[in-house]
């Protein structure tokens, strides 16, 4: 059988859905490895005596493109209900890095690349009860470290775990008033609806828990392999903040619908992208967008092909401002270069420059303009030059801390409103992080936002 999905019942608020699994499901959250430490019942909101019934448990495979990260750390946002992943790129890494993995030089070790994901999360819901009878709430602000669970949480009578990893983060941590907590852990959507196929997993993000982290199915999997938990590795940071995650001054947020609370000003935040096994369309439809990416095991065989390029997600790449006598040419890829008949003006990355060097191509290499030929073999085939990634960020080639140009006229008239010099502003390098902030500001103050 086709490995389908589908969205829940159109009672329940969810934009996406992931993963079929043939079988009813029941609900609950609580540490599978030992029920008797099971004090925060993760049972939603809303749901019928149908998914509170026991359902086969789904074996699931991550196979994605994200490696182990070292001296991994997460960051849970109680208000944002985002978990932000981030560490180091193995030096050993030789693999292309999917769209949504935001990556820059790490500020202490600057040779090394940092590499951010943020995926969204459910929350604790206030407004319902335990099985003791105690109020819910979210676990204390605080540092944790991820301590027991297991890849392949069973369900039960009492939890629908459906066979997502379970990682605990909160182990017999007695909190002010002296409340011992425990069993709170990233854990798969909990979430079900029925079909006459089967049972289709999503996730609400927002307030809808008794406690812990409910996560997407695959975001569970590809997480369990950010931080090692895979591999058994334990002990890795998790902080928790009760207000909103920050990244490089902006709130953190993710391109995924919010049930039940506010999301942070899109003006005044990072919007960070996310995947999924399918998305829905504004009519209701879904469609299959990487579903290689992780599968239930008995059918990761038969996954159609990614919708997308895994390294732009679909993503539009910015369109280039060319200068005088240049025009934009179009590449196979989708990206595009600013040539006339006989050239191509730059910005040009330094892998492109040490290659022309390399080659002995002439002394063309610092220039600002290259000859066609020299420049498309330099460049390569992909969405961006040699040495650059793409940011879906902001839909840019970026090298480092810079993206690359030229950038579009309304772009530089947002610089120069800024406060900027319109040389700068009219410069092929630009800070990423400024370039964000001017894409996403509606409106700017004095303050001038300096370009380094």
């Amino acid at each position: 059988m086709p490995f389908v999905f589908r969205l829940p019942a159109p009672r329940r608020t969810v934009a996406a859905a992931t993963f079929a699994l043939l079988a009813t499901a029941s609900v609950g959250c609580g540490s599978p490895a030992d029920d008797a430490l099971a004090s925060e019942d993760d049972f939603g909101v809303g749901e019928d005596e149908l998914l509170r019934k026991t359902s086969e448990t789904g074996v699931w495979a991550y196979r994605g493109l994200l490696p182990r990260l070292d001296d991994a750390a997460v960051t849970v946002s109680l208000a944002g209900h985002t978990a932000r992943v981030t560490g180091l790129l193995p030096t050993s890494f030789a693999g292309t890095l999917p769209f949504y993995a935001v990556r820059e030089p790490d500020s202490v070790q600057p040779a090394r690349t940092r590499v951010t994901v943020v995926y969204p999360i459910a929350t604790g819901n206030p407004s319902s009860l335990t099985e003791e009878g105690l109020p819910v709430r979210n676990v204390e602000a605080g540092t944790y470290a991820t301590c027991a669970g297991t890849m392949s949480a069973t369900t039960t009578e009492k939890a629908s775990f459906g066979g997502f990893p379970f990682v605990e983060y909160v182990c017999k941590h007695r909190e002010a008033d002296g409340r011992v907590r425990t069993g709170i852990a990233f854990h798969g959507p909990i979430t079900a609806a029925s079909h006459e196929a089967g049972v289709y997993w999503s996730l609400l993000r927002g307030p809808v828990s008794h406690g812990c982290n409910r996560m997407l199915g695959e975001h569970v999997l590809e997480l369990a392999r950010l931080i090692g938990f895979d591999a058994g590795a334990r002990g890795t940071p998790v902080t928790v903040v009760a207000g909103f995650d920050a990244f490089h001054g902006r709130a953190v947020d993710v391109d995924y619908p919010a049930t039940g609370f506010t999301r942070p000003n899109a003006a005044r935040s990072f919007v960070f992208p996310t995947w999924q096994a399918v998305s829905a369309k504004s009519n209701g439809s879904l469609t299959v967008d990487d579903p290689q990416w992780a599968c239930e095991v008995s059918r990761c065989a038969s996954m159609p092909p990614h919708r997308t390029d895994p390294a732009t997600g679909g993503v539009k790449p910015l369109a280039p401002r060319c200068l005088p006598g240049f025009a934009s040419l179009s590449l196979p890829s989708g990206a595009a270069v600013c040539a006339s008949a006989t050239e191509v003006h730059g910005p040009f990355t330094r892998a492109m420059v040490a290659q022309s060097v390399n080659l002995k191509l002439g002394a063309f290499g610092k220039s600002s303009v290259w000859p066609t030929a020299a420049a498309l073999a330099l460049r390569g085939a992909g969405a961006c030059p040699l040495g650059a990634s793409f940011d879906a960020l902001t839909g840019a080639c970026t090298e480092g801390h810079e993206a690359l140009g030229p950038f579009a006229p309304t772009l530089v008239a947002s610089c120069v409103a800024a406060r900027n010099s319109r040389a700068t502003c009219e410069g092929l390098r630009w800070n990423r992080w400024v370039l964000a902030d001017l894409q996403r500001r509606s409106a700017f103050t004095a303050a001038t936002i300096a370009l380094r």
